[in-house]
């Protein structure tokens, strides 16, 4: 049976995307914004910041999806301990376990990413912390494992948009379509790009969509290499990388980083110990040279708003872009104001108004508080940021 409420709620949502969008473009500001954007790429002056959101086309869990599926996996391994000690396992653990690796269950952990990080290191930490640390990585490589590869985004793209054979034109097109070639096109007249990911779908896709060749990209594998040569394109892995296990090492695709960025412990580290570590130079550098295109990036990073603290706030650095995502922005607002309208007249005119009006309160918020930093947001949609980035080159 349909249910016309779930329908109607889906209606409701899609006006408020359409009427958002439509303030936009009525925005003389925000165009004017995206014209400063495209003119730091002309002048070769920009570097890319990828995080989680970049890739999720490719099917890459963002942070809250990836750490229920490390979970899901977690407890699988604690399943095959206990079955070494003859233990069995509760057959409603087991369904669990395959419902997070799956995809068909996702779980919001108590505090922040950091610290769900921490509990699923512990939980696979039987004895010695670097067993942990290994397994941590092995079930990030299979997470990775299910992201579409170029093959087959090539094959379906070449299905859906008029069975063309790919030329320089129908590149074009095809990265308007969707975020991730989006990015990696803009990454062919960028050269730089600093991310927060730990694959390598940047560098494949710039090989096997894009035709560039390997030699001319070098990947820093969450520290500096000694491939240091500014005239390629330069990857910066800064919370560190897992290769592809099927690639040959070269500086496109090094081998994997001793550690990951994923925990607590892991942030301390960098945060107090390696204070002007690698990783944290290589941010403040770009961000104090560079017009910095945020793509995918919620900004919640613990370490990097540590680091635009440190830095402070100056007019003497240049102006960064952050290309922020509405959808679940205006859906989690949609429905808390459906919630409270259904207790007094359920007008979904009203709904639609009211929940206007509290978007444009938070994002007038969010604006101030990144602009402090020279950090200007560039409000979007997941179904307009691909034209938007692709406009930049």
């Amino acid at each position: 049976m349909l249910d016309t409420r779930d329908l109607g709620q889906e209606e409701i949502l899609n006006q408020l995307k359409d009427t958002f969008l439509e303030q936009l473009n009525a925005d003389s500001a925000q165009e004017s914004i995206i014209e400063m954007a495209r003119e730091a790429v002309k002048k070769n002056h920009v570097t890319l910041v990828l995080g989680a959101g970049s890739s999720a086309s490719a099917n890459i869990p963002g942070w809250e999806k990836l750490l229920s599926q490390i979970l899901g996996y977690a407890m699988q391994y604690n399943a095959l301990a206990r079955q070494q000690r003859n233990e069995p396992e509760p057959l409603r653990e087991a369904r669990l376990e395959q419902a997070l690796i799956l995809k068909k269950l996702k779980i919001s952990m108590v505090g922040n990413n950091l610290e769900a990080g921490q509990y699923l290191k512990q939980l696979l930490d039987f004895s010695d912390p670097k067993f942990a640390e290994e397994r941590i990585k092995t079930i990030i490589a299979y997470i990775i494992g299910d992201a579409e590869t170029p093959e087959q985004f090539l094959r379906r793209k070449v299905s859906e948009i008029n069975k063309e054979e790919p030329n320089e034109e129908w590149l074009r097109r095809v990265a308007e379509t969707e975020t991730l070639p989006a990015v990696v096109y803009l990454l062919k007249k960028t050269r730089r790009a600093i991310t927060y990911d730990y694959h390598t779908l940047v560098q494949d896709y710039l090989i096997n969509v894009f035709g560039v060749n390997e030699s001319e990209i070098v990947t820093h594998p969450g520290q500096w290499n000694e491939y240091d040569e500014p005239d390629k394109i330069q990857i910066f892995h800064v919370h560190g990388f897992i290769p592809d296990r099927g690639k040959a090492e070269s500086p496109a695709y090094p081998q994997k980083s001793e550690k990951l960025i994923l925990t607590e412990d892991s942030y301390k580290t960098m945060a107090q110990i390696e204070e002007y570590n690698w990783a944290n130079s290589i941010q403040s550098y770009y961000l104090n040279r560079d017009n910095c295109i945020f793509i995918g990036f919620s900004g919640d990073d613990y370490n990097f708003r540590r680091l635009i603290c440190q830095l402070g706030r100056t007019s003497n650095r240049p102006e960064h872009y952050l290309f922020f995502v509405v959808d679940d922005l205006i859906e989690s607002t949609f429905q808390s104001v459906r919630t409270y309208r259904e207790q007094l007249d359920n007008d979904q005119e009203e709904i639609k108004k009211d929940t206007l009006c509290i978007l444009n309160n938070i994002l007038d918020r969010k604006l101030k508080y990144w602009k402090r930093y020279n950090i200007i947001p560039i409000w979007t949609t997941r179904n307009q940021i691909p034209l938007q980035l692709v406009s930049l080159v």
